[in-house]
């Protein structure tokens, strides 16, 4: 522990940084998670690539959120 609060304090710039990036990780994972159905349907049909993924995203929705 006491290695780690030393390279904090000589390295404050990138212990900034690295803190920055996982806040802006964390924001974006919890952020991205549909609320509703209507928000999950809606990211389904815009990242599917084939019919059959498109299916079995809406059937994953309604089970998820019905």
């Amino acid at each position: 522990m006491n290695n780690l609060v030393a390279w904090i304090k000589n390295n404050q710039t990138r212990a900034a940084a690295i803190g920055v990036l996982l806040a802006a990780l964390a924001y974006t994972q919890l952020a991205n998670k549909p609320r509703n159905l209507e928000d999950c349907l809606l990211k389904v049909s815009r990242e599917a690539k084939t019919e059959e993924a498109a299916t079995l995203g809406n059937t994953t929705c309604r089970m998820k959120f019905n």
